[in-house]
């Protein structure tokens, strides 16, 4: 793997054969798909582009990257390595080193992905949230019952959907796909074939040497991707302050409690100040713009908190700090990459009395 400066996209589906309960149900075979990347494309009822079509107003983000995490860029055929807060959307794709793992959010949704591992973005946008677990395994946590019937994770061996909020684990070896309930249902959906899976079922579905699959109902795993896991579920129980002024399928606000604090605003209602920043510091100083189909260059801040206040809302001054000002308290609020403008080739120098503005809407933009 090397290292260039771009995002990522591509999309695999297959089909397989399924022994179910000792019954043979005929389906094309389908092998496991390769771990390089190809262009984009529609295969088995399944288009992946970003031409010709308006961006989505909903976002996933990067959040958490351990170890090495890349995301491959389909202008260079190369894997990059992946930064927190980017981005992520329809097309992009994730792979995580032996001693990495890598953390995703869509509002209040998570999905976390263990070492050794490999997840494709098929599909994000207002009405569905569509991955492809290519190798290795992930995990799902679905907070909202109606965002998760919008919910659905592909492999090799069919599509498993959520009826409701809950933790869903996936493992995929070359020859098998694992899927576990911690808690909720799951529906498997195979070649005429169906499953439900429920709270505290794994189901191991495997393939046989003529490339058919039968499926068994086992223990659930235990291992260290389990115990991360459920560290990460007990640090974020408590209910987030920042939900009192946000929805939380605002993109990006579960960090906003541990590193700033909130307060009123007598002309911009509640607003949020970050803590621990450099004295003279203001917003989009600290992190790069980087080229993310399909907005188009994007702010990436470096602040493990520096993803929703860049991409939704505004930045005001109030005396000598910055603070964040989200508006309106909006159910589903539209992403923005940063539409901050300046002329003559430069940044914009900030100064008391301005304000940095990226609309909940589309077509916001900076202002002086």
């Amino acid at each position: 793997m090397t290292s260039v400066n771009k995002s990522s996209h591509r999309a695999v589906r297959g089909s397989v054969a399924l022994l179910m309960c000792g019954v043979l149900l005929q389906a094309p075979a389908c092998a496991a798909p390769p771990y390089d990347a190809g262009p984009v494309g529609s295969q088995d009822g399944y288009t992946v582009s970003t031409q010709d079509v308006d961006p989505p107003g909903r976002v996933g983000r990067l959040s958490e990257v351990l170890g090495q995490v890349w995301i491959y860029s389909p202008e260079d055929r190369e894997w990059i390595s992946a930064e927190r807060n980017r981005p992520l959307t329809t097309g992009d794709r994730l792979s995580t080193d032996a001693l990495g793992r890598a953390e995703m959010r869509v509002g209040s949704t998570v999905v976390r992905l263990d070492s050794s591992s490999e997840l494709e973005v098929l599909r994000l946008d207002d009405d569905r949230l569509r991955l492809q677990l290519h190798r290795g395994s992930s995990m799902v946590r679905l907070r909202d019952s109606e965002l998760a019937a919008q919910f659905e994770m592909v492999t090799a061996e069919g599509r498993f959907k959520a009826d409701v909020a809950g933790g869903y684990r996936f493992d995929r070896a070359p020859n098998n796909t694992q899927a576990t309930v911690i808690s909720g249902q799951l529906n498997y959906e195979g070649r005429s074939q169906a499953l439900t899976i429920t709270a505290g079922q794994r189901a191991e579905f495997l393939l046989d040497s003529n490339a058919r699959a039968q499926y068994a109902i086992v223990e659930p795993k235990r291992d260290a991707f389990a115990l991360w896991n459920a560290d990460r579920d007990r640090y974020e129980r408590d209910e987030l302050a920042s939900e009192r002024y946000v929805s939380p399928e605002m993109t990006g606000i579960e960090d906003l409690d541990r590193h700033g604090r909130w307060d009123q605003d007598p002309e911009y209602g509640a607003v949020w100040i970050p803590r621990g920043v450099a004295a003279g510091w203001a917003p989009y100083t600290t992190g790069r713009w980087t080229w993310v189909p399909p907005w188009g260059w994007t702010w990436v801040d470096v602040a493990p908190w520096g993803f929703a206040p860049f991409h939704y809302g505004r930045w005001v001054h109030r005396g000598s700090i910055w603070a964040w000002a989200p508006g309106s308290y909006v159910a589903r609020p539209i992403y923005a990459p940063a539409l901050v403008g300046w002329a003559g080739g430069r940044p914009p120098v900030r100064r008391p009395g301005v304000s940095i503005d990226i609309s909940i809407g589309r077509g916001g933009g900076w202002f002086p």
